[in-house]
C-alpha cells in the first residue's frame, strides 16, 4: 500500500468513526426524549417519520416509473456526418444545461470525436 493509499484508508475510517459516533448520538438523544415523554414522543417521531416519508415517496416513485436509459428516447443526437442534431458532444451538453430537465439524454453515434 502506498503512501497515498494509507492516507485514504485512514481518511475513510475518520469518516466512518464519525459517522458511527453522530448516529450514536442521535439515537441516544431519541431515546432519552421517548423515555421522557412516554408513549406521546414516541407517535410524535412516528409521525413525523411518516410526513417525512410522504415527502419523499412520490419523488422515489416518479424516479422507479422513468424507463432505463437503454431503453429511454434521446432528447438530441450527436452525429460527425451531420445526420445529428449536433456535430459535436460539447453542442450537445451546452444544451443539455439550458434546458433544465432532470433527465436529459444524449445519444452519441458511432466516431471518433476530438
Amino acid at each position: 500500500m502506498g503512501t497515498s493509499m494509507a492516507t485514504k484508508v485512514v481518511l475513510l475510517l475518520v469518516v466512518v468513526f464519525t459517522i458511527s459516533v453522530i448516529l450514536a448520538f442521535q439515537t441516544a438523544s431519541a431515546d432519552e426524549e421517548t423515555s421522557k415523554g412516554g408513549v406521546l414522543s414516541r407517535n410524535v417521531s412516528e409521525q413525523s417519520i411518516q410526513e417525512r416519508e410522504a415527502r419523499v415517496r412520490p419523488r422515489l416513485v416518479r424516479e422507479m416509473k422513468r424507463p432505463p436509459l437503454a431503453t429511454a428516447r434521446a432528447n438530441v443526437v450527436v452525429a460527425q456526418d451531420g445526420s445529428g442534431n449536433y456535430r459535436t458532444v460539447k453542442e450537445a451538453l451546452d444544451v443539455s444545461r439550458r434546458s433544465g430537465a432532470s433527465r436529459f439524454v444524449i445519444h452519441v453515434k458511432r466516431g471518433i470525436y476530438r
